[in-house]
């Protein structure tokens, strides 16, 4: 545990008292690691922030606590008060009184960096924060002015040092390393860094803004410079300089890399042209970047083995980040959509996968419900979508739709993004990962999407998904006082026989929700043909438009669209039926739900290869039984399409924005 860290730790680790109230309104302990580590020593934790439901807390605290206390049973509680206006004199006396007050700020982390510049840095960066403090100043820093503060962050945070950017080839190394480590800059910095390097009229071909924070433009650039030097296509938009030598040695090392891992895609060429460029192009970037005509057939296969060399050599362990699990499910998803599309899966593969997953599964088990309290730019999970989507259209004023794709896995959506076809106006997708709610059933996670709410609190209606409409509508009529129920959509199941009507229904909204089950009917249709007939039927379905003309509609009516899905999907085998219990939804035969441990107990005693979920965001009344990778409890004989477990392809899925 780092210096910070261990500082608010101690302050909590030496309470006297059983009830904590930890005042907590910059969120400083909204961290996986400092919660962990109360739990660790005897504490239980209510979190209040602005999006905590006053009802669903009272009766956590009731139930949990107060009922405990009065029967004489001891438990330590931390009420963490995260509002912004959780001064003590607005907290209910009943849960405070006799309670040891605690307060943090940043003063606890570091005190000689502007407040309005920390509230820009996430948790972990805070560690590289204090490393730099310590190393430029030592036990004795001296206090910032604001502008100060932001120059110390941007060259020990970030690594940028302003100064240092003289010439194109310094922007472009910049801009590798912020989008090749999926840098989200603060929107304050992107304006400082774009009006010095403006005011500095060395730079005056790139648009600084758009480059900085859109990854996509970047890529693109860099695709099309790519394209460019290899005679493949010549054609050129105004994003940066069009003469910027990409072969500069500095810039060569990305390139490579991103190749590899998907960034930028290699073109295929003639023989005769790999051999004219080979004099002037280096020859491992050439290999990275090309494809001979003659080896067409064979990329696939080399870039599988790629991609599984630097799965196989990962350093992933239980102790690592969500953020090593998202990257690495970056070079898993592109892995596995080649072997689902070919269905070509060997025994190393299938080892490789179920190495992976044990590992993955072993991390939810310690991680899961603690990455819930994490702040990131981005939905971490499924039920911060809706907050999410409320405060985009707060800050600025858009109409917002919202696509699920029920069933798609991350390498389903590879095959969705590579596939699609629009007509007239082409769009992008801005991808982010986020962590399905487990058990990964429609019920449990589709439902919390739609209601921005954790299980626990729609625990009346978690075998159904009836509720999603009435929930929708409520959560932006709550977040949003100019709303009205008129202005709130909400489709189910929509598969575009209606046109006029879904076009009459959009073109009065503010707010659409809608749910596409083409994906989620597919998955249920492969079980013959597997993986490899998911895929193909997946790109007939997009021959048919439906998905584009529907994002294309939307946008053009002035819609900000997303799309995202409640869960992924995995092929398993059947490790035979258990007939006792109530199955949560009649297709998600990895996971069976029982009301007690009691009757879970039962059934897990007389079936190998699964396990128990246990988590706090659940039901008391709602036991899974997870079935183990790539099993379902189905007949031995059999195999099937099917999701409820913890797989990376069930668990991380994408949150996409869609740009044009």
């Amino acid at each position: 545990m780092v210096e910070w860290r261990e500082k608010i730790f101690a302050k909590i680790r030496y309470a006297q008292s059983d009830r904590v109230l930890i005042i907590d309104q910059e969120g400083i302990l909204a961290d996986e690691e400092l919660l962990n580590a109360v739990k660790n020593v005897g504490f239980d934790f209510l979190i209040y922030d602005d999006d905590t439901d006053s009802i669903d807390f009272r009766y956590r605290y009731e139930k949990n606590f107060r009922k405990a206390w009065d029967n004489g049973i001891r438990k330590r509680l931390l009420l963490i008060f995260q509002k912004k206006s959780a001064e003590k004199k607005f907290l209910p006396y009943d849960m405070i009184y006799n309670a040891e007050t605690i307060y943090l700020d940043f003063s606890d982390i570091a005190t000689c960096i502007d407040i309005d510049i920390m509230r820009l840095l996430n948790h972990d960066q805070y560690d590289i924060l204090c490393a730099g403090i310590d190393y430029e100043y030592g036990s004795h820093p001296k206090e910032m002015t604001k502008q100060e503060s932001l120059l110390f962050v941007l060259r020990t945070v970030f690594r940028i040092h302003l100064i240092e950017i003289r010439t194109d080839v310094d922007f472009a190394c910049l801009l590798f390393n912020i989008h090749y480590g999926k840098v989200i800059l603060p929107e304050e910095l992107v304006d400082h860094i774009s009006s010095y390097l403006t005011k500095q009229k060395k730079l005056s071909d790139w648009k600084f803004k758009d480059m900085l924070s859109n990854s996509l433009l970047f890529w693109e650039y860099i695709q099309r410079l790519w394209d460019k030097r290899i005679q493949y296509t010549v054609y050129y938009d105004y994003l940066g300089p069009e003469d910027l030598n990409i072969l500069d040695r500095r810039l060569v090392i990305f390139l490579d890399n991103a190749f590899s891992d998907g960034h930028l895609l290699p073109r295929v060429i003639s023989e005769a042209k790999y051999s004219a460029l080979a004099n002037t192009i280096p020859l491992g970037l050439l290999g990275a970047g090309t494809i001979k005509e003659s080896e067409d057939s064979e990329y696939q296969n080399r870039h599988r083995k790629q991609l599984s060399a630097k799965l196989s050599s990962n350093m992933i362990t239980t102790d690592s980040t969500y953020r090593d699990w998202i990257n690495l499910n970056d070079i898993y998803s592109q892995w596995l959509n080649i072997i689902e599309s070919s269905g070509d899966d060997c025994q190393e593969d299938l080892q490789l996968r179920e190495n992976l997953n044990a590992e993955f599964t072993k991390w939810l088990s310690n991680h899961f419900d603690s990455i819930f309290y994490e702040t990131t730019a981005y939905p971490l999970l499924v039920f911060k979508i809706l907050p999410f989507l409320t405060k985009r259209m707060r800050q600025n004023g858009n109409k917002i739709a919202l696509i699920v794709l029920d069933g798609m896995s991350y390498p389903d959506w590879i095959t969705i993004r590579q596939n699609i076809k629009f007509s007239g106006k082409v769009y992008k997708f801005e991808e982010h990962t986020c962590f399905a709610l487990l058990p990964t059933l429609t019920s449990v996670s589709r439902q919390a999407i739609f209601s921005g709410k954790l299980p626990r609190d729609f625990a009346k209606t978690i075998r159904t998904t009836n509720a999603e409409e009435s929930e929708w509508q409520a959560a932006w009529m709550a977040g949003s006082s100019s709303l009205k129920s008129s202005d709130i959509v909400y489709i189910r199941n929509y598969k575009g026989e209606n046109k006029a009507y879904f076009s009459s229904l959009i073109s009065n909204a503010k707010v659409v929700g809608m749910v596409i089950n083409a994906v989620d009917d597919l998955i249920h249709g492969s079980e013959v043909l597997g993986s490899k007939g998911l895929h193909i039927d997946i790109k007939t379905w997009l021959e048919r438009g439906l998905l584009a003309k529907t994002i294309s509609e939307l946008y053009e009516s002035g819609f900000n669209v997303f799309i995202t899905t409640d869960h992924g999907n995995t092929y398993a085998k059947g490790i035979g039926v258990i007939r006792e219990g109530v199955l949560a939804e009649d297709k998600g035969q990895r996971a069976r739900v029982y009301p007690n441990d009691i009757l879970r107990d039962a059934s897990k005693n007389n079936t190998d290869n699964c396990m128990e979920w246990n988590s706090s965001i659940l039901p008391e009344d709602y036991k899974p039984l997870l079935a183990n990778y790539g099993k379902a409890f189905i007949d031995k004989k059999s195999t099937i399409m099917t999701h409820g477990g913890t797989s990376l392809e069930e668990v991380l899925i994408p949150f996409i924005e869609v740009k044009p």
